[in-house]
């Protein structure tokens, strides 16, 4: 009986010991592949359909442009009756044109559903970097605001929330005025960066300048 109650005893300390680890594995799994936060560049694309339809320019021949069809042309002044025109050559008929068909109105549009350029590049990701929409000043004495020249600079980190994780000191000025500086930065709020419409994390650089 002793055996028996010393060995489930065992068995649940090796159970409980090993969903211990697994869990801390999955931890540590999911902290090595969080994505880091980065300084970014806006980056804008063609709104669109993720399609392949765009609309063909063709220059060639001696007109310079590919027509689709020819038409008569009936030109009439009220003093001075003409007889109608005749018809441009056919384009296709030069050397240098062809003769293109209209794009499919069922093919979608190139370009990205994120995209915010009516005309440009279809491919590349849709970029906009982090804007603050909560950004309190900080409470500095008048006489230390005018009596400083130059700029406080900090590095923040935003996460996907729009909130203010992480602060580093990149110039500074005057070990109380960065205080206040950082004091503030630290309530402020952004919308955050997105990719593709997806909310990222990001980091940048606030500048203070003085005097102000």
């Amino acid at each position: 009986m002793f055996l028996l109650l010393s060995f489930e005893g065992t068995r649940r300390h090796t159970i409980s010991l090993a969903v211990s680890l697994a869990s801390h594995l999955a931890l540590l799994v999911w902290i090595l592949h969080a994505p880091a936060a980065l300084f970014i560049a806006p980056s804008s694309v063609t709104r669109g359909e993720s399609g392949r339809s765009v609309t063909p320019i063709y220059f060639g021949g001696s007109t310079g442009v590919t027509l689709k069809e020819t038409r008569p042309r009936l030109t009439w002044h009220r003093t001075k009756p003409q007889l109608a025109q005749l018809a441009p050559p056919d384009a296709k008929s030069q050397a240098g044109n062809e003769l293109r068909p209209e794009v499919s109105s069922n093919l979608a549009p190139a370009g990205s559903p994120y995209g915010s350029l009516s005309f440009g590049t279809f491919v590349g990701p849709e970029i906009h970097p982090a804007w603050p929409v909560f950004a309190p000043e900080p409470a500095l004495p008048s006489d230390l605001k005018a009596s400083i020249t130059g700029d406080v600079v900090i590095e923040v980190t935003i996460d996907e929330q729009g909130v203010v994780v992480n602060t580093a000191m990149i110039h500074s000025l005057d070990p109380t005025l960065d205080q206040k500086i950082l004091a503030a930065v630290v309530q402020w709020h952004f919308h955050p960066a997105t990719k593709d419409g997806v909310p990222i994390a990001s980091k940048h650089d606030v500048y203070y300048h003085f005097p102000r």
